[in-house]
């Protein structure tokens, strides 16, 4: 075997005492895209080379990618010149496989390939893991097992890689970095790691440590220099104080409030775990993230009451009464056009009305204005919306979180929901029986067929 550096193809022409050719380089492109040619499209299209795939193929230079994550893929047109050499050229690249080419009474295998790195060692993929969060699509964990075999060592062991926790092994560092299904075996898993050899990733700890010592040099050494008055004295532990202070205030204001209902113990029910968006959170959590989206404050002033409803408090309304959490003012509109296309009143202290904060029941009447405008403007590039645009988007997703809200123990305008639900559940069967039957092209029951589409869980 020949390797030739992918440097030398610069040079035009090649000389090697183990080849009985010369090979030159007619055409050299440090980056490329290779495609298979099309035999209408690219009819008036020469091919780049006269033998092997290259007559197959259509070659389309490109600029050099200078991108980290971007890789140049190189390519070059040879010829090979000697006294039993073959006339012709031959396309090379990582994007091709090897081609034989026949010189003599011997056959040559030419290619373009990476430059490979030995190692004394395999690493051999067991098994993959491919976990997300539930109810989602996004990923939770990707993780990889694998064996080392390192004859040299007598080393056979299994270990596993995984976000934040990668192999570090003879000099190198292998990252979890994604994964898929093979091509050929649908059934089968495959991951990719990422390997990276970083000899100076001592050198941050080295320097933090560095600079951490001289800073505790430096203030010892002013330390047994300092000699300060009464006066200073209370100037130094003034600062200490008002932080003291301020920290005590900010304790007070995110103590949870007493419960106003004592029959109905809130800080408890906002303990509950509960799965939403993918995540087990506590319900308090759900509470205050969802009211802070929605009015960018995590409680409620109720004027005609006198007093703050908690965001836990808001929840039980939202899922347990929604005509009365329909009437609280937890949804946020600063912008004038869109309070105008919603028709909503402008501040009136006289009306309780001040401006900034309105209700579902006030804002309902506009949903189909709101649905079309929200439409139009997600067809619109996120990095050309105008500020309207933006608070339109920004309203629709807190609607979006209201009605999923409000629609989680009960479905909305169902008088008897377990009926519903019961009734449903009896159709069900026959129902998917009557729909086989049908798409089958046999006989069905249509009163089963009809009360199973026509449900309204269905729906």
């Amino acid at each position: 075997m020949v390797a030739i550096p992918e440097s030398f193809l610069r040079h035009g022409e090649l000389r090697h005492p183990k080849l009985p050719f010369v090979v030159r380089v007619k055409d050299y492109h440090v980056n490329s895209r290779i495609r298979q040619r099309g035999p209408v499209v690219d009819k008036n299209t020469p091919p780049p080379a006269t033998e092997g795939e290259g007559k197959k193929v259509v070659l389309s230079p490109q600029p050099t990618a200078r991108a980290m994550d971007v890789r140049n893929m190189p390519s070059a047109v040879l010829e090979l010149a000697g006294a039993s050499a073959p006339t012709g050229t031959w396309l090379v690249s990582p994007w091709l496989e090897l081609q034989e080419i026949k010189v003599g009474d011997r056959t040559w295998r030419v290619g373009m390939r990476w430059t490979r790195a030995y190692h004394p060692f395999s690493v051999q993929l067991l098994t993959t893991t491919h976990e997300v969060y539930r109810g989602t699509d996004k990923p939770k964990n990707f993780q990889s097992r694998v064996r080392i075999e390192n004859p040299e060592r007598k080393e056979n062991r299994e270990v596993d890689i995984y976000m934040n926790n990668p192999l570090r092994y003879e000099g190198l560092t292998f990252y979890q970095y994604q994964m898929g299904r093979d091509e050929l075996d649908r059934n089968r898993s495959t991951s990719t790691l990422q390997v990276v050899r970083n000899p100076s990733w001592l050198t941050p700890y080295i320097g933090c440590a560095t600079v951490g010592g001289g800073l505790v040099i430096q203030f010892m050494l002013q330390s047994g220099q300092v000699h300060l008055t009464k006066e200073e004295s209370m100037k130094k532990w003034l600062p200490w104080l008002v932080v003291i202070v301020a920290a005590l205030w900010i304790g007070s204001a995110l103590r949870p409030p007493k419960d106003p209902t004592p029959q109905f113990d809130m800080q408890d029910f906002g303990r509950l775990p509960a799965v939403f968006n993918g995540r087990f959170q506590p319900l308090d959590s759900i509470a205050r993230n969802s009211l802070l989206q929605m009015r960018e404050k995590q409680s409620i002033y109720v004027k005609n009451e006198k007093r703050f409803v908690s965001a836990t408090e808001w929840l039980i309304e939202t899922l347990m009464d929604p005509k009365k959490a329909d009437d609280r003012r937890i949804f946020r509109i600063d912008h004038g056009e869109l309070r105008s296309l919603l028709k909503l009143p402008d501040k009136d202290e006289a009306k309780g009305e001040d401006g900034k904060h309105y209700t579902w029941a006030q804002i309902e009447p506009s949903l189909k204005e709101m649905e079309k405008e929200g439409q139009r403007v997600a067809a619109i590039s996120k990095g050309h919306r105008t500020p309207y645009e933006r608070a339109v988007l920004k309203l629709q997703e807190s609607l979006f979180l209201y009605m999923r809200l409000k629609n989680t123990l009960q479905a909305e305008n169902t008088s008897d929901f377990a009926k519903e639900l019961s009734d449903y559940k009896e159709s069900l069967a026959p129902g998917l029986v009557a729909v086989r039957a049908r798409e089958a092209g046999k006989d069905y029951d249509q009163l089963a067929f009809t009360n199973l589409l026509t449900h309204p869980r269905a729906i």
